[in-house]
């Protein structure tokens, strides 16, 4: 039984990246252009914006949020060798209440960083192979974010929590990490 759910999931697995690369062919990629170590494809610095519909590829950091209220839909991130996205907020002024939904992050080192972030609201994300986290939240005050029907297949540490709480994950899948939670206190 367990042998037939496995073989299952990895079918449902290959149909949501299927869907994910036929999205992705008719999206905007983003890709390195320079030889900067931390080189962002998309910055966002203002409140309330939308990204949607992207491919961010071989370049560092994806997308660098240092604001709150956004939205980041339908977006792909691959080999991106920091993050997909990272959320960069300070101890009194955190990126918080953001919205991430149908987004895949495949072969990044994180898929998304955290730092002080909270109140974020994860919709539908998979985080696939990832060499280090699909979710990596390195400063404290990481708190109250919620995570809905998201997979984390084949991470080193599925998510990676230090000093935080009330993380909150419902519905989703954790399937053939090294780890599928830290969480440091």
């Amino acid at each position: 039984m367990k042998r037939i759910m496995s073989v299952v999931l990895v079918l449902v697995i290959l149909l949501l990246c299927t869907l994910a690369l036929t999205l992705a062919l008719s999206s905007h990629y983003i890709t390195k252009k320079t030889d900067y170590r931390y080189e962002v494809g998309i910055k966002i610095t203002e409140d309330n914006q939308m990204i949607e519909n992207q491919v961010f590829y071989d370049i560092p950091i994806g997308i660098a949020i240092w604001s709150s209220n956004n939205i980041i839909a339908n977006c792909t991130f691959i080999n991106c060798s920091d993050e997909g996205i990272v959320l960069f907020g300070q101890s009194l002024l955190g990126a918080n209440n953001n919205v991430f939904t149908n987004c895949v992050f495949y072969n990044c080192c994180d898929g998304i960083e955290l730092q002080y972030s909270s109140n974020n609201t994860f919709i539908n994300c998979r985080f696939l192979n990832n060499y280090h986290a699909g979710i990596d939240a390195i400063k404290d005050n990481n708190n109250n974010n919620t995570f809905y029907y998201c997979l984390f297949y084949g991470n080193i540490y599925g998510c990676y929590f230090k000093e935080s709480e009330n993380n909150e994950f419902i519905d989703c899948i954790f399937i053939n990490n090294h780890k599928d939670m830290v969480e440091w206190k």
